[in-house]
């Protein structure tokens, strides 16, 4: 059974390591947020559509040089056949078949088309032109109806934005007030002379804290495998101990990158980290809601609902923040436990 001082300290390291995981969340989603509040409120470039070129490309004029062989080739076989077609001649009682000269009639034939496609050409030109001008006038067209449409959707974004701007600028400053209160109540915490420096402060972690160390100790005297700080069998010695096997990973970046590594041997860390993250991935999405809603062009109703629910989650940790500090004040170890 632990003895009131145990009990106390412990209850000191998990308020200490609270506060801590609620830094963490507070300072990402002030951060979120700022990106957030920089992003609004800026036009995007929608190019204008090109319009295409008055003069035909090849494939047109080969369309209609096309159109303009197929006529002639149509009207000089029609000759060439008129030319050489049979003629009947009477010689007293007898009918002679004759036949025109193949030569004259293919040569009259080449020349008819010859003259035929260079009539027919410039007028097939002529059409294909047309058509596929007014083509590419009524896709121009379209395409600048699609672009100013487009233009005013972004308008209409750009100017919803800004009217929130001014509202996310006022929850950022509420949360940087949140975060600097919290930050105070952290010092306040560690200024608690009950652990030797060296196990609580850490110039190259986030907040000069050493998580890993102070997350050990909870775990120690949680467990009842220490019931003190110093001596042989101490927490001071057997986190030294771990550590030399290299059992704790430390630093709040190598811990997020091997959250499965240290889940066994680092069960109140990992603990701690899994919350603190669980809680961050759902403000982000709150926080992302609130952006899409803005993307959607949704009603304002349904935008402040969105901005509601980001409001009420980040106010929600805050309240939970404060009354684990006013439960703790009424009870805080005095004296450290040796």
């Amino acid at each position: 059974m632990k003895s009131d001082a145990e009990n106390q300290f412990i209850r000191y390291l998990s308020t200490l390591l609270d506060t801590y995981s609620v830094l963490l969340i507070q300072s990402d989603a002030s951060q979120a947020l700022a990106n957030r509040i920089n992003s609004l409120g800026i036009k995007k470039y929608i190019p204008m559509p090109t319009q295409k070129p008055k003069n035909l490309d090849k494939p047109k004029v080969t369309e209609a040089a096309l159109i303009a062989a197929g006529i002639a080739l149509v009207l000089s076989a029609a000759v060439t056949i008129f030319i050489d077609r049979p003629r009947q001649k009477m010689a007293g009682d007898i009918v002679f078949v004759t036949y025109g000269s193949w030569s004259s009639a293919i040569f009259v034939g080449l020349i008819v088309g010859v003259v035929i496609g260079g009539i027919t050409f410039p007028i097939a030109y002529w059409v294909a032109s047309r058509y596929y001008q007014s083509k590419a006038k009524q896709e121009y067209s379209r395409q600048l109806a699609l672009h100013q449409n487009r233009v005013d959707q972004d308008n209409v974004r750009v100017m919803r934005e800004k009217e929130l701007k001014d509202q996310l600028i006022n929850e950022h400053k509420q949360l940087s007030d949140m975060y600097n209160q919290t930050l105070a109540d952290f010092n306040h915490l560690r200024s608690f002379d009950l652990i030797y420096r060296k196990y609580i402060d850490d110039n190259s972690q986030y907040l000069r804290f050493n998580v890993a160390a102070i997350s050990s100790f909870l775990e120690y005297f949680d467990s009842g495998r220490v019931n003190c700080l110093q001596g042989p069998h101490g927490a001071y010695n057997l986190y030294e101990s771990e550590l030399s096997q290299k059992r704790i990973i430390q630093g709040i970046d190598n811990i997020n990158r091997n959250l499965t590594k240290i889940q066994y041997n680092q069960r109140m860390m990992y603990n701690i980290m899994v919350d603190t993250n669980r809680k961050i991935d759902k403000l982000n999405q709150s926080l992302s809601k609130v952006n899409e809603s803005i993307m959607r062009l949704d009603t304002s109703v349904q935008i402040q609902t969105n901005l509601q629910n980001y409001h009420d989650m980040i106010r929600s940790i805050q309240q939970s923040h404060a009354n684990r500090m006013l439960e703790y004040a009424t009870g805080y170890p005095s004296t450290p436990i040796i």
